[in-house]
C-alpha cells in the first residue's frame, strides 16, 4: 500500500471506531457513514484535483472533532456541518456528483407541485359546474405525476450509481 491509499484506510478505521464507540444518536448527529463516503471520494480525487488534496486535511480535523463530544460548544459542532457541506457542494459541483436519491427527492417535489396546480384547474372547472371534467383531471393527474416522477427518478439515479457519481 502506498501513502495515499493508507490515508483512507488510516480515516476510515479511525472513522469506525469512533462510530462504535458513539450512541445511536450521536451517530445520527456526526453523520459518520456520510463522513466516511467523503473521505473516500476526496481520497479518489486528490490526485487530479488540488482542492480535494486540501480537503484531506479538512476530513483529517474533522475526524478530531468527535474526540470530546460532550465538551463540543455549538459553534464547533456549526463550523463541522458547514465544512460537511462545502466538501459535498465542491463534489458536486467540480466532479458532478450527486446524493443517494437526489433526482427522486427533486422529480417527486416538482411533479407534486404540479399535480398541485391541475388541482387548482379542477377546483376551478367545478366552480363553473364542470364536475366531470374537474375530477378527472385533478385527482389521477397527481397520482400518475408522482408515480412517473418516481420511476424516472429512480432510473436517473440507478444510472448515476451505475456510473459510481453517488456520493
Amino acid at each position: 500500500m502506498n501513502k495515499e491509499q493508507d490515508w483512507y484506510e488510516k480515516i476510515n478505521k479511525h472513522i469506525t471506531m469512533l462510530e462504535n464507540q458513539s450512541g445511536f444518536l450521536d451517530r445520527k448527529k456526526w453523520h459518520f457513514p456520510l463522513l466516511s463516503r467523503l473521505a473516500k471520494r476526496v481520497d479518489s480525487y486528490s490526485d487530479e484535483c488540488q482542492e480535494c488534496h486540501r480537503l484531506k486535511y479538512e476530513i483529517e480535523v474533522l475526524c478530531g472533532y468527535h474526540a470530546n463530544s460532550q465538551q463540543t460548544t455549538p459553534s464547533n459542532y456549526q463550523s463541522y456541518q458547514t465544512t460537511i457541506k462545502s466538501i459535498v457542494q465542491h463534489l458536486k459541483r467540480k466532479h458532478r456528483l450527486v446524493n443517494e436519491k437526489q433526482n427522486i427527492k427533486r422529480l417527486v417535489s416538482a411533479s407534486f407541485l404540479f399535480g398541485l396546480f391541475f388541482i387548482m384547474l379542477g377546483y376551478l372547472l367545478f366552480n363553473f359546474g364542470i364536475t366531470l371534467l374537474a375530477l378527472s383531471i385533478t385527482i389521477p393527474a397527481l397520482f400518475i405525476r408522482v408515480i412517473f416522477s418516481c420511476t424516472v427518478g429512480y432510473l436517473l439515479d440507478l444510472r448515476a450509481k451505475r456510473r459510481g457519481l453517488v456520493i
